[in-house]
């Protein structure tokens, strides 16, 4: 049987802990209510040589437009302030120690081939008897 090694019982480590904080995080979140905009107002023109009709939808849409509200993003509570900046640090965590079980796998490579573990092909290598 093979044992596992170290880098992949770090990686499980990793990642169920990152597992664990998203799960830990979806608790005790409080549902807010949605916002409704006011009705819209609709507007016939009695007269059809007012205006054509690509002008008046025009007129419309930046009307429309002007009423509605705007949107700015920020942090509702320092609940959620908190749970963001936790969230990419678990990322910037994970992603470092990747990055150092990719190194540690390309030095153990440059290592076995420093040794001559991958010889050249057909050439036998040492400890077992060539075919021929």
């Amino acid at each position: 049987m093979r044992k596992p090694k170290k880098n992949q019982a770090l990686l499980f480590l990793v990642f169920g802990i990152l597992g664990l904080s998203f799960l830990a995080s979806g608790f005790g979140q409080t549902a807010t209510p949605a916002v409704q905009a006011g009705p819209k107002k609709q507007t016939k023109s009695t007269s059809r040589e007012a205006a054509p009709a690509d002008q008046t939808q025009d007129a419309q849409s930046v009307k429309n437009a002007q009423n509605t509200d705007k949107v700015f993003p920020a942090f509702r509570n320092i609940r959620e302030k908190t749970r963001t900046y936790v969230f990419l640090g678990w990322i910037w965590a994970a992603i470092f120690v990747l990055i150092y079980i990719l190194r540690q796998k390309v030095k153990e490579v440059d290592r076995l081939h420093k040794t001559g573990y991958y010889g050249r092909p057909g050439a036998p290598r040492s400890g077992r008897p060539s075919s021929g």
